[in-house]
């Protein structure tokens, strides 16, 4: 497995995905540009992580974007439900969408998933939105018609394994830093409560 970290995420995505940053001159090839038209296309964007597979018939999509809605908004997760599929249109500004709410963590994201057609062919998008300080991030695969969604949620759902493994790592040396903290207290306290022993000259 590949970790990818990203601005919003950290997500781990398998070794047949070639990743911006890293590969970009397959990822260019794979989609019929340069490398300088790849960078200018995510910096117009907002792309904040793009992976492509190698016969690019997967591609995962982060976007960050600050809106005047975001910033109203701020944080998804300070909403209910139905007030969140009541704004899938605002979120994800596909018309008739229908989506629904996961809570992950202190996280809330709308999960949408519609059919489209491009140039090569018709694909599936599956897409998670949420808004963070005030920015809408939105987490977004393109799949071939002809294959499974399956890895989306596994996908989707790393970043959040990944974030439990992190603070379980935090929690223990934490542990371990207050039991060494705990062992020097006791033996300082009891080297001080020693008696001073008297020397007598004689």
């Amino acid at each position: 497995m590949v970790m990818l970290i990203s601005v919003a995420s950290a997500l781990e995505v398998t070794d047949d995905f070639y990743l911006y940053g890293r590969d970009n001159q397959k990822i260019a090839q794979s989609l019929s540009m340069t490398v300088d038209e790849l960078t200018k296309y995510c910096g117009e964007n907002n792309i904040t992580l793009l992976a492509v597979n190698k016969d690019n018939t997967k591609q995962i999509r982060e976007t960050a974007l600050k809106t005047e809605f975001s910033k109203t908004v701020k944080n998804l997760a300070v909403l209910k439900n139905d007030e969140i599929l009541a704004l899938t249109y605002q979120l994800c500004g596909i018309e008739n969408a229908k989506g629904k709410v996961i809570e992950k963590n202190t996280y809330k994201y709308l999960k949408i998933e519609v059919k489209g057609e491009d140039s090569g062919g018709e694909y599936i998008l599956t897409r998670y939105i949420t808004v963070k300080n005030s920015e809408i991030i939105s987490l977004n695969f393109y799949t071939s018609a002809n294959l499974s969604t399956d890895y989306c949620d596994e996908i989707f759902n790393s970043q959040f394994k990944s974030t439990g493994g992190l603070k379980a790592v935090v929690i223990v040396l934490l542990a371990l830093l207050f039991g060494v903290v705990a062992t020097l207290s006791v033996m300082i306290v009891r080297d001080l409560n020693k008696p001073k022993e008297a020397y007598e000259e004689s």
